[in-house]
């Protein structure tokens, strides 16, 4: 997708079958931290077909009418979020040329953690939460 065969200029640079100059518009994608999501992302224009992105990557929308225009990541994994929670921005595109949005991906650390019962054993056992009725979290 926005790509180039040998010899030829980027989309954002060709002119449409009506000879004016195309409008294009970047979609970037920069993931850090732990247990990245393994799919991918889905990005969309003012609320059309989502096309898929990967982690680290990027993909350009040519033809784009000009003017106010919002672009939508989504599919994010449950342990990621974009930058500040922004899954929407809203962007000008101007009468010719390449616009650039880009969305910061950052994935946080997947802890297994089981909520249950602890027994314990003894008549000198000391007193825990889940001896008290109440259930203990258990993280790994």
């Amino acid at each position: 997708a926005g790509g180039r065969g040998p010899g030829q200029e980027p989309p954002h640079r060709r002119r449409n079958r009506f000879g004016r100059a195309r409008r294009a518009l970047r979609v970037e994608v920069t993931t850090s931290g732990a247990n990245l999501d393994p799919d991918g992302y889905e990005v969309s224009l003012d609320g059309g077909n989502p096309v898929w992105l990967e982690r680290n990557g990027s993909y350009t929308f040519v033809d784009v009418l000009a003017g106010q225009r919002s672009v939508e990541i989504g599919d994010l994994a449950s342990n990621c979020s974009s930058s500040g929670g922004v899954r929407s921005q809203e962007v000008t595109v101007g009468s010719e040329g390449l616009t650039v949005v880009s969305f910061d991906v950052g994935c946080r650390r997947i802890v297994n953690c089981v909520l249950g019962k602890t027994s314990t054993q003894g008549t000198n056992a000391p007193a825990r939460r889940s001896d008290l009725g109440y259930p203990e979290l258990t993280c790994r």
